[in-house]
């Protein structure tokens, strides 16, 4: 909240639900929930978040490494590719600071214009299963989203790729200038959406974060299908589509329209199905119910977090087998197989007697060869 002109300010489309500030109640239950997740082991270790900094600073370096032999396999020479750069953004989770111990790392390659998207997927590939720090290292380029994943130094890792229209990529580059995403083609485009704009809403949450009182940097109104904007849409100089439901029918089908701050804006919440728009709306309702008990004080955090006996829950279950002849194939089929299940359950919700479906990721990771 922002005084202006005898006038109250906020940030974000809709006013707070609230200005004023907690009460000596609601203080003790958030501390007894502080407790609680410390306890349920939330928090990452100091240890921990160290190992992750030296992590990314690793990798960091190994995506330079990339961009300078990139570069000389295009053609260019050794000085220009020696200076083209190359920089890592972290996003999604651990970008905002909410992660949990053992949670991976949603990580963006940027890399200049020269660079192409083979590159990443043979070069860059190589180089990681080179590391001796990288294991079970998979690329799926034919996921809706292409990514390759590792585990490196025992931190998996979801490497994605963006190429800007730059010559070179410096350190100092930030992605907040909407003028960077100019001069894509249609591919890059459809990647920006997926790559480029969810480090730029990241920083801009951060910004809003730190320049509003706490608690009370904004309000989200939870009336769905009605869209919860963060920020206004920009009107942007960008040949690059925005989210807008009048022009766009696919924009129409959100169930759960959250449209991102940053330019272009999007629906972040695009994959959210009819099964999993019932899963969340059943949790958001319980958990409801379950902190209002805690605050009268007829319970305790920990009923929040309750283990959910998913194998109990259903009635019917369907089991898909990934398999394939070798770790190497096993590793790229699964990835292959796990980006198709979101599609699965799609098509499971168009039978007329099913309800819900409610997948679970499971065992996707190399095993022991089957016989022929």
């Amino acid at each position: 909240m922002q005084q202006a002109n005898g006038q109250q300010r906020f940030l974000g489309v809709t006013p707070p639900i609230a200005t004023n500030g907690p009460t000596d109640r609601e203080k003790e239950v958030t501390d007894s929930l502080l407790a609680e997740l410390t306890k349920e082991g939330v928090f990452p270790s100091g240890d921990e978040a160290k190992a992750r900094e030296v992590v990314l600073s690793k990798i960091d370096a190994l995506v330079k490494e990339f961009v300078y032999r990139a570069s000389l396999a295009r053609g260019l020479s050794e000085s220009i590719a020696a200076t083209s750069g190359g920089k890592i953004f972290s996003f999604g989770s651990y970008r905002l600071g909410v992660h949990g111990p053992g949670s991976d790392i949603d990580t963006l390659c940027v890399v200049p214009k020269h660079v192409q998207r083979e590159d990443f997927f043979t070069i860059f590939e190589e180089l990681l299963k080179a590391r001796e720090e990288a294991q079970d290292v998979a690329a799926v380029p034919e996921a809706f989203v292409p990514v390759i994943t590792c585990k490196f130094m025992g931190v998996e890792i979801d490497f994605l790729f963006a190429r800007l229209a730059l010559p070179r990529i410096d350190d100092d580059l930030e992605l907040h200038d909407s003028n960077l995403l100019k001069n894509l083609d249609e591919r890059d485009v459809r990647s920006l959406e997926a790559l480029v704009l969810p480090t730029r809403s990241s920083d801009w949450c951060q910004t809003s974060r730190r320049h509003c009182e706490p608690l009370l940097y904004h309000s989200l109104p939870v009336k769905w299908p009605q869209p919860i904007l963060l920020k206004n849409i920009e009107e942007g100089p960008l040949q690059t589509r925005v989210w807008n439901p009048k022009l766009y029918p696919q924009d129409r089908l959100h169930r759960m329209p959250i449209i991102t701050p940053a330019y272009p804006s999007m629906c972040s919440t695009h994959n959210v199905t009819q099964s999993t728009h019932t899963i969340m709306t059943k949790e958001f309702k319980r958990a409801a119910e379950v902190v209002d008990r805690i605050i009268v004080g007829t319970t305790g955090w920990s009923e929040l977090f309750e283990k959910h006996d998913f194998f109990h829950s259903y009635k019917y279950y369907l089991l898909v087998v990934a398999s394939s002849g070798s770790a190497e194939l096993q590793l790229k089929w699964s990835g292959t197989v796990e980006s198709k299940i979101r599609q699965l359950i799609m098509k499971l919700e168009l039978v007329p007697t099913l309800m819900c479906g409610s997948p679970l990721h499971q065992g996707l990771r190399p095993r022991k060869p089957m016989p022929q």
